[in-house]
């Protein structure tokens, strides 16, 4: 059976923007969720993740808090995967 990479493109260039950044459906949903399309390779090179929240936390400290949050949410992360990812945010 052919993997998702396989009978799929990646994405067209875009700027994805989570409003409530901070909160659970993020750590949960969204951040899993763009994490597995990245294995897969299906997010496009151009990609840019904009996270905004009430409170003002920073880019370095975003950064990290997602990570901490995606072991818990996603397992073993594949450290390559994540840091393409995380370069995005």
């Amino acid at each position: 059976m052919a993997s998702a990479a396989e009978t799929s493109r990646k994405g067209d260039p875009c700027t994805i923007v989570i409003f409530g950044a901070s909160g659970d459906l993020t750590k949960r949903k969204l951040l899993p969720a763009l994490y597995n399309l990245a294995k897969d390779q299906l997010l496009p090179d151009e990609l840019a993740v904009i996270g905004y929240a009430r409170r003002d936390i920073g880019t370095a400290n975003f950064r990290q808090r997602l990570r901490e949050e995606a072991g818990q949410h996603i397992g073993n992360l594949d450290t390559e995967v994540w840091r393409w990812l995380e370069t995005r945010v």
